[in-house]
């Protein structure tokens, strides 16, 4: 979409662009074997959409500036990219074991503390949790994962009901009835026709206003 952004008839206002940098391309990890720029998203200065590379084990600091991102998009109305520096922990599917290809970056992996750990001891190191309630937490979630249910709390308390669509017309009928569908062909015809009829003030390319009257024609 970057390219066609800025265009009259296809840019959208502004897209915040989210990258999930998570170092997938295991088999070339040195950046000479990868691209010809700096950063994987560098692609987005064509635009001059600002670009908010971000540790994605800082749960504010991706908050933050996710927060400047849309509000950006939100004001100058153009893209915007948010750079995720993360990585995978597990392979990229059942089949990768990805120390294969990585075996230096997976022996790190495997003894850094997940996302969650980091932002809990943080948490704990300012006071604002205990111990007790972050071991909680965890158990309440687990639960939750075993008995199926919702794992976070819906953003608004009562959803929009006018937004819903009432399917209560086309419940329990009988869709076997015979209807009558037709239409006089009079009618079809007049409407074929008039379908084809540009306004007096609206010049036509001469191919096109030749298509408009074979139209009518056929009508």
């Amino acid at each position: 979409t970057f390219q066609m952004s800025q265009t009259r008839a296809y840019k959208t206002g502004g897209t915040v662009h989210i990258v999930l940098n998570n170092q997938v391309g295991f088999t070339t990890n040195r950046r000479e074997d990868a691209r010809s720029t700096e950063y994987c998203t560098d692609i987005a200065k064509m635009v001059q959409a600002p670009i908010f590379h971000v540790n994605a084990d800082d749960p504010e600091a991706v908050l933050f500036v996710t927060q400047m991102a849309v509000d950006y998009r939100t004001e100058f109305k153009k893209d915007v990219v948010i750079d995720l520096i993360c990585y995978r922990r597990r392979g990229h599917n059942e089949a990768d074991e990805p120390s294969v290809t990585q075996p230096q970056m997976y022996a790190k992996i495997r003894k850094h503390p997940t996302t969650r750990d980091l932002y809990a001891r943080k948490l704990i190191g300012e006071g604002v949790l205990t111990e007790q309630e972050d071991s909680f937490l965890v158990d309440r979630y687990r639960d939750s994962l075993d008995r199926g249910e919702p794992l976070v709390s819906g953003l608004v308390s009562e959803p929009n009901k006018t937004l819903f669509v009432d399917w209560s017309p086309y419940i329990g009928h009988e869709w076997t009835l015979q209807a009558d569908t037709r239409m006089d062909i009079h009618e079809l015809q007049a409407l074929a026709h008039d379908s084809n009829v540009p306004p007096d003030n609206f010049p036509l390319q001469r191919q096109v206003a030749k298509i408009l009257e074979d139209r009518r024609k056929m009508a």
